[in-house]
């Protein structure tokens, strides 16, 4: 029926589609895209009218170490002690 040459080009196109089918897949348009370079997660441009030009805006971030008012950071972790017998 089939020859030894064609069982082995049938094994070598299921393997060449299963590679292509399941290899890395791209980003690009749906999922997460942490981790990788994206120019407009921080920050954003606008236009200054004194020179008519774009401007690259940071957000505002405090600086590490910092004091913080109370209840304005976030959330910190709590050790519970058991209570002694």
């Amino acid at each position: 029926m089939l020859g030894p040459e064609w069982v082995v080009l049938l094994i070598v196109l299921v393997v060449v589609i299963l590679v292509a089918t399941t290899g890395r897949r791209s980003a690009r348009g749906r999922g997460s895209t942490a981790g990788h370079y994206d120019p407009d997660a921080i920050g954003q441009y606008k236009l200054d009218p004194a020179t008519m030009a774009y401007r690259h805006e940071l957000p505002a971030v405090a600086r590490p170490g910092a004091p913080v008012a109370p209840g304005s950071g976030p959330p910190h972790r709590r050790r519970r002690r058991r209570p002694r017998p």
